[in-house]
């Protein structure tokens, strides 16, 4: 159980850190990638993780570790093969760079690591 909780707040730490190191100019045109648009999910050993981005700019994202989620909801626009998401409302909005595959979308995390999403 330790070991669930220990990953369930790593997680939420680096999603944290996103947040809090990340900014976007709020006078860009915002436009959607329609590549993107559905549902993708990850999933990896007891991590799962799905983002939902509907065709006007909102969505979610779930995240679960064991038996422990959390569920964000999400505005976003996408520009040059990155996503500027933000949570539940938040002012401050961060950038996750992405690329289109055969086999889902890559999602790159804070420290870089590609995330592969498959299509729901």
């Amino acid at each position: 159980m330790n070991k669930i909780l220990n990953k369930l707040c790593l997680v939420l730490l680096l999603f944290l850190s996103i947040i809090v190191l990340s900014g976007c100019d709020k006078t860009e045109k915002k436009t959607i990638d329609t590549n993107v648009i559905g549902t993708w999910e990850y999933s990896e050993e007891d991590i799962d993780a799905t983002y939902v981005f509907e065709k006007n700019g909102t969505g979610s994202y779930t995240i679960a570790v064991g038996e422990n989620s959390v569920v964000k909801e999400v505005e976003y626009y996408t520009k040059d093969n990155k996503f500027y998401i933000n949570f539940d409302n938040d002012p401050d909005t961060f950038e996750l760079e992405y690329k289109m595959v055969d086999d889902g979308i890559i999602i790159y995390d804070s420290q870089g690591t590609e995330l592969l999403y498959k299509k729901k």
